[in-house]
């Protein structure tokens, strides 16, 4: 999880800050404690995905809330408090890979990149659609028979898949393609095969892709740090109505 320290140091607020000191010693902790977990809770709230928008292609605005968490800040020593707000990615692939965006970097690994037609409407704004996913079906690799053509191997692969409810990991087109058979069909008169498919993904053994750095936590982060001196004084506020000062 990365964190964003804040240090409250305000000359407006100096005044307030120095009579809440001589007050009961829990009230200034408290209000530093609730000002930092105020503005690691906006971040998420409200600027984290509105970073995240200028950012990226938001197929999901809640995959950014759902995989965002805070960790508050406790305790009454107000030199080591912080809270923190950051990424917390799970088991989610692509969530773990949030980092790489932040930052910038190598990923490596990424054999298979799903590609448009695997996606809703058919482009690269749209979700993958669940049935897409890969991994929900076998995997069967075309590899060329010496016996048959290019052809003919790919329409006994092709039939063997639509048989077993498969995709293929096939050679196309100069790529190597993840590709799904929706039907296969002969005509009648001459005898031609016809098969029907979508591609799925490209794939490439031991591919890795170079991210660039897209920093939208910080930008969100510094943002929200601009909220400050607005937050400190509410909770000011806050503990001199309680303490009727």
């Amino acid at each position: 999880m990365s964190n964003f320290i804040v240090d409250i140091d305000s000359s407006e607020v100096r005044e307030f800050t120095k009579k809440l000191r001589e007050t009961h010693r829990s009230h200034m902790p408290t209000v530093v404690r609730n000002t930092l977990n105020q503005l690691a809770f906006d971040v998420k709230k409200n600027e984290l995905l509105k970073s995240a928008d200028k950012e990226f292609i938001l197929r999901s605005p809640s995959f950014f809330k759902r995989y965002s968490g805070v960790k508050k800040a406790d305790g009454w020593d107000i030199s080591t408090m912080q809270s923190e707000i950051g990424i917390i990615p799970g088991e989610n692939i692509a969530a773990g890979l949030l980092e790489k965006q932040e930052h910038g970097g190598t990923v490596a690994h990424r054999a298979y990149i799903y590609m448009d037609t695997s996606r809703t409407g058919k482009n690269k704004k749209g979700k993958v659609q669940k049935q897409n996913y890969i991994g929900t079906r076998g995997i069967l690799r075309g590899f060329p028979n010496k016996k048959r053509s290019e052809k003919a191997q790919f329409v006994a692969n092709a039939i063997k898949a639509l048989q077993t409810d498969n995709d293929i990991l096939q050679e196309k087109d100069g790529r190597i393609k993840l590709m799904r058979v929706l039907s296969i069909q002969q005509n009648r008169v001459s005898k031609k095969i016809f098969v029907k498919m979508k591609y799925i993904a490209s794939y490439q053994k031991e591919r890795s892709v170079h991210v660039k750095a897209r920093p939208f936590l910080r930008k969100a982060s510094e943002i929200t740090y601009r909220k400050t001196d607005k937050i400190f004084r509410t909770e000011i506020r806050k503990r001199f109505d309680k303490a009727s000062l």
